[in-house]
């Protein structure tokens, strides 16, 4: 003998869709708190940082401080040869130490930021769909560091 499902009893029971809601956060999200007001739970909404924390807070330097990361040799050629980044900027990328397979590329915030725009450019205009997902995890790269370094005084 099979068990007959439970159908909700009150109306509170019933999502939006005629389901029953999905979990206690479900809930928090959809449930009024005054006339047509909607509260959300505290984890909802907050700004992660990159390993799914809370975002760490900006560190400060100074406008003229450059600003390391290291590159891979196919991240130095996206840079350089798929964008249209000016000379002034990927000729630092394409001298290379003899024996070092990531060198460290050091700019200023204002530097990375005008980098940043050449590369997302070039991945949302690009129609080779690996050279794309190069240049956007590159993007993805860079922007870490646009969050995690300010030069602007609080």
């Amino acid at each position: 003998m099979k068990a007959k499902k439970k159908t909700p009893d009150t109306e509170s029971e019933v999502g939006k869709w005629g389901q029953p809601p999905r979990s206690a956060r479900y809930r928090l999200m959809t449930s009024e708190k005054g006339p047509g007001l909607k509260y959300r739970s505290r984890s909802i909404g907050r700004p992660r940082g990159p390993a799914g924390g809370l975002k760490p807070r900006s560190k400060r330097i100074q406008p003229d401080d450059k600003v390391p990361l290291r590159l891979s040799g196919r991240e130095r050629e996206l840079i350089a040869d798929e964008t249209f980044a000016p000379d002034y900027l990927t000729n630092r990328l394409r001298l290379v130490p003899v024996g070092e397979k990531r060198p460290t590329a050091s700019f200023t915030l204002d530097e990375w930021e005008e980098l940043h725009g050449y590369v997302a450019a070039a991945a949302n205009h690009c129609k080779n769909r690996k050279l794309e997902d190069g240049q956007y995890r590159l993007c993805e790269r860079v922007q870490e560091i646009l969050d995690t370094h300010t030069d602007q005084e609080d």
